[in-house]
């Protein structure tokens, strides 16, 4: 609401020549007393508004990244135990096997938890591949490879590889 200036008597003692002792009053335009102001303005509650908006949305961007983070922090470590799992299974297998016939119980296909699911399945994450190779002395070195699914990237996969020897035992 604009302040109106309003019409006010004013008191003024003046003086002079006949009416000394007389008071005359001068009517003039007097501003209204100031009151304090109360409340927002809309443009100052837009302004906060989008300061808190865009806090906010940094907010939410960190706790996305967040939650990513612990997803690929989970699948990396499960992709290792997965591969370290085949790695000592195939440690305990036989170095005259491992030399002369090779790794026949791979491929290997497991789920998003870690569950072996065949190689039919239509929810295959994980996959773990193992090659061997004869050095043609008294160990074989293994290759465990794990690679799964990039939900970030679709075209491309990650990849874990873990490298082993299986040293001949015994006096063979």
């Amino acid at each position: 609401m604009p302040r109106m200036w309003r019409l006010d008597r004013l008191r003024w003692g003046i003086t002079a020549g006949v009416a000394l002792a007389r008071r005359v009053y001068i009517t003039a335009l007097v501003r209204p007393p100031v009151r304090p102001q109360r409340g927002f303005t809309l443009v100052e509650t837009m302004v906060t508004l989008a300061i808190i908006s865009t806090g906010m949305l940094g907010l939410m961007a960190m706790q996305l990244a967040s939650v990513r983070g612990v997803q690929n922090a989970a699948e990396m470590s499960l992709a290792t135990n997965l591969a370290a799992s085949a790695l000592d299974e195939l440690t305990l297998v036989d170095y005259a096997t491992l030399q002369s016939t090779g790794i026949t119980s791979f491929p290997r296909h497991y789920d998003k938890q870690g569950a072996d699911v065949g190689s039919t399945a239509s929810n295959i994450y994980f996959t773990v591949t193992a090659t061997v190779q004869a050095t043609g002395g008294t160990y074989v070195d293994v290759r465990v490879q794990t690679t799964w699914k990039n939900e970030l990237s679709p075209a491309a996969n990650r990849v874990i590889t873990l490298n082993g020897r299986v040293r001949q035992r015994g006096g063979a």
